[in-house]
């Protein structure tokens, strides 16, 4: 009780304002192409530029410039039109490469530049794309003429070896040169220092490839989002531990059963999964197409939580906070700075009944979940009865529901199931996210 009034004082300072991005049934995103022009386009793309920290941003902004200041970052993305890929990013499955920038003042500085293939999937932006840095330093110029920004600082690959971990290029140095130094040399006018490649934006207009304004529109049904909460009975820890050991025996045999329901239905939902158990359930989880995020590492609310995920994975995009609290690690800073798209929380942090974007995260608000079965406060009928009803009053709903109390409603799931699907179109937090961040493109 201690611990939940200590970080109910910090609700007010750490969660979003209501007043700012929010979900909407239908959202406008605008995005570059190139599907023509000078010799120099290698294939047809598309550009999105989005007000958001890319992977790794604020540790190397932090090394590389001195600053690490929200509101001045942003993720390039790099698509090939009508490719296939391995990776979803934002959803989409044509994704070649990312740069993350951040801008000071008229200065533009690079941070990195990441080909899918660094980011988790084969080789195929080397092998398919061997074009792509040059085209990805060609959207970050565009993006300086359309800021207006006078100088682009690209950094040299011996800046990069300096600054990055090994980890952070998974494929190793050897294409660093390519990357970092080719690509500007071969193309641009530029000065240099020892660290940088410095690029005049006006006298560098003239040899870029042209990219056009575009712009879809993302129209969506009444949306409802449904998790799990899988921690075992590492929740009930000091609560009852002889709950706790039954569920640890029951808990695989329940998500088999979750999932079968789930299969079943067609219904894609978001297991939110305690780090510690990640390795074990995730393969089950993934096949039938369902999303994966994180529920902490070890449900222990007096640790810090998101080093210990990020040492365990690095490309999980959610989080949901164990027992909806929000403690001090779960800011925007530090959930972007640990590569988070999404958190998922009470409604009463969020500040909204909706989803809402600040600084490239997405806050979900979470509607109603079973911990009221577990204790006992209502019976089975009655909490469905509400819960169906506070669903069909809402805009957005996300549902949560844990493998510890699936005892309560798993005879009941598959006709759960139908009822809710009548009420509101399925997707993943992972889904709505990508929505938001799509939609906030410049």
């Amino acid at each position: 009780m201690l611990l939940r009034r200590l970080n109910n004082a910090f609700v007010h300072l750490l969660r979003p304002s209501a007043r700012g991005c929010q979900w909407q049934p239908a959202a406008t995103v605008r995005f570059r192409e190139a599907s023509g022009g000078p010799s120099g386009l290698l294939f047809p793309h598309r550009v999105y530029y989005l007000p958001k920290a890319g992977p790794n941003a604020l540790h190397l902004a932090s090394r590389m410039c001195g600053t690490r200041q929200f509101g001045r970052f942003w993720e390039v993305l790099l698509h090939a039109n009508g490719a296939a890929s391995e990776v979803r990013h934002y959803g989409m499955t044509d994704l070649v490469a990312s740069a993350s920038l951040i801008q000071e003042g008229r200065r533009l500085y690079g941070l990195n530049y990441l080909p899918d293939s660094w980011q988790g999937a084969s080789r195929r932006s080397e092998d398919s794309f061997q074009g792509w840095p040059g085209l990805l330093l060609n959207a970050v110029l565009q993006f300086a003429v359309e800021r207006k920004i006078q100088q682009v600082y690209s950094p040299k690959s011996r800046l990069v070896r300096e600054q990055a971990t090994f980890a952070e290029v998974p494929c190793g140095w050897e294409l660093l040169e390519t990357v970092y130094d080719r690509a500007v040399t071969g193309s641009y006018l530029f000065t240099e220092t020892p660290d940088w490649w410095i690029l005049d934006v006006s006298r560098n207009a003239g040899h870029l490839v042209p990219l056009t304004l575009n712009q879809d529109v993302l129209r969506r049904e009444k949306t409802v989002c449904l998790f799990h909460d899988i921690e075992r009975g590492l929740g009930q820890t000091g609560e009852n531990a002889g709950f706790g050991l039954e569920v640890d025996r029951e808990a695989p045999h329940y998500l088999r059963r979750m999932l079968a329901a789930e299969r079943e239905a067609g219904v894609k939902a978001t297991y939110n999964v305690v780090g510690c158990l990640l390795d074990e359930v995730r393969g089950e989880i993934e096949q039938d197409g369902h999303s994966v995020a994180f529920h902490s590492f070890d449900h222990d609310l007096t640790k810090s939580q998101l080093d210990r995920c990020r040492s365990s994975n690095g490309r999980i995009k959610g989080y949901r906070a164990p027992k909806s609290i929000l403690t001090r690690e779960l800011s925007d800073a530090n959930l972007a700075r640990h590569g988070f798209d999404w958190l998922a929380i009470a409604a009463s942090s969020v500040g909204a009944a909706v989803p809402v974007l600040r600084d490239g995260v997405v806050w979900i608000p979470v509607l109603l979940d079973d911990y009221g079965l577990h204790k006992r406060r209502t019976d089975y009928k009655s909490w469905e009865r509400d819960l169906l009803s506070r669903v069909a009053r809402a805009r957005f709903a996300a549902i949560g529901l844990h493998d510890c109390y699936a005892g309560y409603w798993l005879d009941r799931y598959e006709e759960f199931l139908g009822k809710l699907k009548t009420l509101g179109r399925f997707s993943t937090m992972d889904e709505v996210a990508w929505t938001m961040i799509l939609a906030s493109a410049a």
